[in-house]
């Protein structure tokens, strides 16, 4: 648990009283500057853009009050605001809103769930590695055929085909993405204590080639367990089953 000051029970975070400002101060005026002047649009780039100028700016008051793996797990321009505002209220002594360390609190749950996804995903590709090396092949043989990421037209395609007919179409072409994420908006396992090695990264603007990615079949190893079977299937471009 991160180390935060103690709660109020009103909104808000303490101001300075004079000089210069603070480093999460500056950070706070930030993003206020960017919601004032409609940099951030609510793009999928709008939020790492942010995030990467506010760990930057916030670098020591982060480390202070070990709320960067929260940072990290941000997903709205909001969270971010109460990770400064929280940074804010270490740095002048203060408290922290209510509003902000609940939000905080939430992102605790949220940087596990991420972490545990990486290491579900750097399990499987070690494990595919391996296969490939003992066949003479390259490490990443089995994990490349699927990586580039859906359009959002092709998201919007997936969410409008009959559901019996989604796995085969996306296994052929994204088998590496996790289809719950993109079919539905949101992947329960990822966000549970089992985790998900499939990837879970937003659509992209930009066109890419509808054709098929095609990886060759092999034998599968016994210990595999049926959700790595499932990424085995998808990184081949075979039809698997929910």
């Amino acid at each position: 648990h991160a180390k935060l000051p103690k709660v109020a029970a009103a909104a808000g975070s303490s101001t300075s009283g004079g000089g210069l400002p603070t480093r999460p101060q500056l950070a706070l005026e930030y993003l206020a500057l960017c919601e004032k002047h409609g940099v951030l649009s609510g793009g999928p780039s709008d939020v790492p853009c942010a995030r990467f100028h506010v760990r930057r700016i916030c670098r020591d008051a982060l480390a202070e009050t070990r709320l960067l793996p929260r940072l990290e797990a941000a997903s709205s321009l909001a969270q971010l605001g109460a990770i400064v505002r929280a940074c804010v209220a270490h740095a002048e002594g203060g408290v922290v809103a209510l509003e902000d360390a609940e939000a905080i609190e939430a992102l605790g749950w949220r940087a596990e769930c991420e972490r545990r996804n990486r290491d579900k995903r750097k399990e499987f590709e070690a494990r595919m590695a391996r296969k490939a090396r003992r066949e003479g092949k390259p490490d990443d043989t089995y994990f490349r055929a699927g990586r580039v990421p859906p359009t959002d037209l092709q998201v919007a395609q997936l969410r409008a085909m009959p559901e019996q007919e989604r796995m085969g179409w996306w296994s052929a072409r994204f088998g590496q993405h996790c289809l719950a994420f993109h079919a539905t908006g949101t992947c329960v396992r990822s966000e549970s204590e089992h985790g998900c090695a499939f990837l879970h990264a937003p659509p992209t603007a930009a066109a890419v080639a509808e054709e098929p990615n095609v990886a060759p079949s092999w034998l599968r190893e016994s210990e595999e367990t049926p959700e790595e079977a499932r990424l085995v299937a998808a990184a081949a471009g075979e039809v698997g089953t929910a």
